[in-house]
């Protein structure tokens, strides 16, 4: 080996070492006040390695749909009445999506479709397992058209 190559190959493997000791020596508490230093963070996004689509408003706002739908879910089931999270959900009109391509009109109107089953199901209290079900399908149809991925995950959502 020649002199230069034997000088690269140390340079090589010393900033190697110090990159994997840097990364590898930080403690989790130093970790985790890094992520509480970035404002932008949401407190879900704690785990966003699991998410492909982390940084997309709509990804995230369809996980939040998909959380409070367990609690509709929970409160139907226990007889109680659900809170009403239609404000909320309107944001699927505005919110950005991962790939601009998917906003359209076929997005617009399965969005539309999904806002007015949350409606009846707000509205008609005595057939609230039979509505939050339609509010269940219309997430999945849409789902079949754009991001089939979580539909097995939204099905068991809805109420036997």
């Amino acid at each position: 080996m020649t002199p230069l190559y034997k000088t690269l190959f140390i340079l090589s493997i010393t900033i190697f070492s110090s990159i994997l000791f840097y990364n590898c020596g930080q403690s989790p508490k130093e970790q985790k006040s890094e992520l509480a230093v970035q404002p932008s963070l949401k407190p879900s996004q704690k785990d966003s390695s699991r998410y492909p689509n982390d940084d997309s408003e709509l990804a995230w706002l369809m996980r939040d749909m998909y959380q409070d739908g367990e609690k509709i879910k929970m409160a139907i089931q226990s007889k109680q009445l659900p809170e009403d999270f239609r404000e909320k959900f309107k944001n699927i009109h505005t919110a950005t999506p991962t790939d601009a391509a998917v906003k359209g009109e076929v997005f617009d109107t399965s969005a539309k479709v999904f806002l007015q089953t949350l409606d009846k199901f707000y509205a008609e209290k005595e057939n609230q397992i039979e509505n939050f079900n339609l509010v269940v399908n219309a997430c999945v149809a849409c789902h079949q058209n754009y991001c089939p991925g979580p539909i097995k995950k939204i099905k068991k959502l809805a109420i036997k």
